[in-house]
């Protein structure tokens, strides 16, 4: 660092509890690229963007049918 220039704290690593909802919140958007990159790399590998798609239909159904309001703990 240079005299007089602060150095950036280094960013912190999301709460799984941030990485849970963003997940969720790129499901119900249907941002399916997204939702899939919150994965673990081990189900990555094993479930495709469409399969992913194929899986949360029924969320998405329930967010037609009750709303898009969601409440998750921050």
């Amino acid at each position: 660092v240079l005299p007089g220039v602060q150095a950036r704290p280094a960013q912190a690593s999301p709460s799984q509890i941030q990485v849970a909802r963003r997940f969720l919140l790129a499901l119900l958007e249907g941002n399916w690229q997204a939702a899939h990159s919150y994965l673990a790399p081990e189900t990555q590998a094993t479930m495709s963007v469409k399969q992913l798609r194929q899986a949360a239909a029924a969320l998405q159904a329930g967010q037609q049918r009750y709303g898009a309001a969601i409440d998750l703990y921050k």
